[in-house]
C-alpha cells in the first residue's frame, strides 16, 4: 500500500470511499436517448403507473428516476414534527420503541455488531464525542455515565468501549408492523405497481403473513459506505432522504455488467476491489448526489453503491412488479448461483410469483393487459413451470406461519377457477406463450377453448426440467453483513428452476443474529427455582443461574435431591 493510499484509508471508514468520489458526476437529462442518464423529474405529478405503463411515454420504469418535486407530489406521505423542526431519529425512536433489535454495520469491516438496539442508535448519533474524535476509554466512559438511564445492552457498550463510536451504519429495519408505518406511506406509483399491494392475498396479509419489505428506515452516519450490490430478488426501490445527503453510483444492469458483477461476488479478493475499475463500459456507470427532500427511483437490476457525507435518516422500501419480471428473474438466478444466504433474499420470493401468474389469468380474461407488463409473461410462465416439476411432489407444509410454494400454486389455481395448478399453468400457456420456441406448436397457438386447453393439460409437462437439484445450496457460516462467497459454479443464463429453497427466515428476522444472554440486563434475571437449592446456591455464589438447557452429568447425591420433595 503506498502512503497516499494509506492515507486515504485512515481518513475515510472505509478503502473504497475514495474511489467512489473520484468518480465524475453523471448529468441529469429527461431524454430517452440513452440508456445510461438518470430521468430527472422536476414535477412529481408526471410520475404515475399510467406513465410508467404507456409505450408512448418519455419516462420508463427501467431507468433511474430522480425527484425533485416534493413528496406529496408523487403521493407520499412522512412524519412531521408539530413545530416544524426536521424529524429527528430520537423521533423515530419513539414510534419503533428503544428496544427494537438493529442491525448496525462497522463501516471500516463491513460486518455487522451483535447486540444492538434502536436506542443505542439514539445513544451513537447524539453522542458529541463522535464528533470531537475523542478514543480515549476515560472519555467514553464519563460520555456513558451522562446517558440516558435506559438500561445498555452489554455488547452495544462493550463495541463503543473498546473501539469507540466509529462510523456505524443501519440500513436494515422494515417498520411495517410499528406504529411508524402509519406516518409513511410510499410512492403512489409503486403502490400501484407492487404485486405485495395487488397480488399477494389478503387474507393472508389479515394474518400478518407477506413479504415485509416495503418500509424500511435507515440510519447512517457521516462517512459511511455501503458497498456496490444488487436489491434482493431483483426489486425496485424507491429512496427519500428526510434529512442530511446522499451519493450514489448506479451500473447499468447490461449482460456484460452482470456477469462481471458476478465474478466479483465470487472473487476471493472481492473487498479489496473496486468494482466500477472492473466495467468494461464506462458509460454505462452513473454518480448522481441526492439532496434532503429528494427521491430516487432504483429499477431492477441497476448494481449501486451508496456513500453518505452528512448524518442522514432515510425512508425506502422495496417491491415486485410486471413490467421487469425478466430482470428479476436474472437477479434471483445469480442469487442462488452465488450462494447468498436465505435471510439476505426476498421472503416469499417463488409463493409470489405463482399468485403473480393467477392474478395475470385472471386479468386478461377481463381487461386488456397493458404491453409493459405483457413482453414479460412468457418469462413468469417458463419460471413457473420449472418450479412446479420441482415443488409439485414435495409435502405441504401445515404451518401456520409458512407458505409453501404447493400452497400458494393451488390457491392460486382455485383463485382462478381451474381444477389444478397444471390447468392452471395450461391456461397462462394458451394466454400468454412461452419464450422457448420448442415448447410451443401450430395448434397450441392461438387456441383458447376449453377442450384445447383440456387436451394440453392430458400432455407431459410444457417445459422438461430434472426434478434432481443442479446446485446445492448450503448456508455455511459467514459474516452476517460481508458475505463471503464460494462457489465454483460456471456463468449461466439459464434460470435455475428446479433449486427448491425451503424459505423459514425472512429478511427482517435477526434472531440467529442477537445473542440473547447480551439481551439480559444485569438487574432483569431470576434464580430458576426448579432446580435444588445446592445448585441454586452454588448459581448464587457465582453470581449466575445455570442454563436449563445444559445438562451437567448427575451425580449419587444428585439424584438423590431428585427424589426430595421441596
Amino acid at each position: 500500500m503506498s502512503q497516499n493510499e494509506a492515507l486515504d484509508e485512515a481518513h475515510h471508514a472505509n478503502r473504497h470511499v475514495a474511489e467512489f468520489l473520484a468518480l465524475p458526476k453523471s448529468a441529469l437529462l429527461l431524454s430517452p436517448a440513452s440508456e445510461t442518464i438518470v430521468q430527472l423529474v422536476e414535477d412529481g405529478s408526471a410520475l404515475t403507473a399510467a406513465n410508467l405503463l404507456n409505450d408512448h411515454s418519455v419516462l420508463t420504469i427501467q431507468r433511474p428516476i430522480l425527484v425533485t418535486d416534493s413528496p406529496e407530489s408523487i403521493g407520499m406521505k412522512l412524519p412531521r414534527t408539530k413545530n416544524g423542526r426536521d424529524v429527528t431519529i430520537s423521533d423515530i425512536a419513539r414510534y419503533v420503541g428503544s428496544n427494537m433489535p438493529v442491525r448496525v454495520i462497522d463501516v471500516k469491516y463491513q460486518h455487522e455488531l451483535e447486540g444492538w438496539t434502536f436506542g443505542d442508535l439514539v445513544d451513537y448519533f447524539e453522542d458529541e464525542d463522535r464528533t470531537k474524535g475523542l478514543r480515549k476509554s476515560n472519555d467514553i466512559e464519563d460520555v456513558m455515565k451522562k446517558r440516558t438511564s435506559r438500561p445498555r445492552r452489554r455488547a452495544a457498550q462493550k463495541c463503543i468501549e473498546k473501539t469507540g463510536p466509529g462510523v456505524l451504519n443501519q440500513i436494515s429495519l422494515e417498520f411495517s408492523d410499528t406504529p411508524l408505518a402509519h406516518h409513511v406511506r410510499s410512492p403512489k406509483f409503486s403502490r400501484e405497481l407492487d404485486w405485495i399491494d395487488n397480488v399477494w392475498p389478503k387474507r393472508l396479509k389479515s394474518e400478518n403473513i407477506y413479504p415485509n419489505v416495503k418500509y424500511y428506515c435507515l440510519t447512517s452516519a457521516s462517512g459511511s459506505y455501503t458497498d456496490f450490490h444488487i436489491d434482493f430478488g431483483g426489486t425496485s426501490v424507491w429512496y427519500h432522504v428526510l434529512s442530511g445527503r446522499k451519493d450514489f453510483c448506479l451500473i447499468a444492469p447490461t449482460e456484460d455488467n452482470l456477469k462481471v458483477y458476478e465474478e466479483w461476488l465470487c472473487s476471493k479478493s472481492q473487498a479489496e476491489l473496486f468494482l466500477p475499475n472492473q466495467i468494461r463500459d464506462s458509460r454505462s456507470i452513473s454518480r448522481i448526489h441526492l439532496n434532503k427532500g429528494q427521491t430516487l427511483f432504483i429499477p431492477s437490476g441497476w448494481i449501486h453503491a451508496v456513500y453518505t457525507p452528512d448524518d442522514s435518516l432515510v425512508f425506502g422500501g422495496n417491491f415486485i412488479h410486471g413490467i421487469d419480471i425478466d430482470m428479476q428473474l436474472k437477479v434471483y438466478s445469480i442469487e442462488i448461483r452465488t450462494k447468498v444466504l436465505e435471510q439476505y433474499r426476498f421472503p416469499y420470493f417463488v409463493p409470489l410469483y405463482f399468485y403473480a401468474g393467477g392474478y395475470y389469468l385472471r386479468k386478461s380474461r377481463i381487461v386488456t393487459i397493458a404491453s409493459q407488463e405483457l413482453k414479460g409473461l412468457p418469462v413468469l410462465v417458463d419460471a413457473l413451470v420449472g418450479w412446479w416439476n420441482v415443488w409439485k411432489n414435495q409435502d405441504v407444509d401445515d404451518s401456520a406461519l409458512t407458505v409453501s410454494t404447493v400452497k400458494a400454486a393451488r390457491e392460486s389455481a382455485l383463485a382462478s377457477n381451474c381444477d389444478s395448478v397444471e390447468e392452471l399453468l395450461s391456461e397462462l400457456h394458451a394466454a400468454f406463450g412461452s419464450r422457448f420456441s420448442h415448447i410451443s406448436n401450430a395448434d397450441e397457438k392461438g387456441s383458447n377453448n376449453t377442450a384445447s386447453v383440456r387436451d394440453r393439460q392430458q400432455k407431459p409437462t410444457l417445459l422438461t426440467v430434472s426434478s434432481k437439484p443442479r446446485l446445492k445450496i448450503k448456508l455455511a457460516k459467514a459474516d452476517a453483513f460481508r458475505i463471503e462467497i464460494k462457489s465454483s459454479s460456471t456463468l449461466v443464463e439459464a434460470i435455475p428452476f428446479d433449486v427448491p429453497v425451503q424459505r423459514s427466515t425472512t429478511r427482517e428476522s435477526i434472531d440467529k443474529y442477537v445473542d440473547r444472554s447480551e439481551a439480559i440486563m444485569d438487574d432483569e434475571w431470576k434464580p430458576d427455582l426448579s432446580r435444588s437449592p445446592k445448585r441454586l446456591g452454588k448459581a448464587l455464589s457465582n453470581g449466575r443461574v445455570a442454563s436449563a438447557a445444559s445438562k451437567p452429568k448427575t451425580t449419587a447425591r444428585q439424584r438423590l435431591f431428585k427424589k426430595t420433595k421441596w
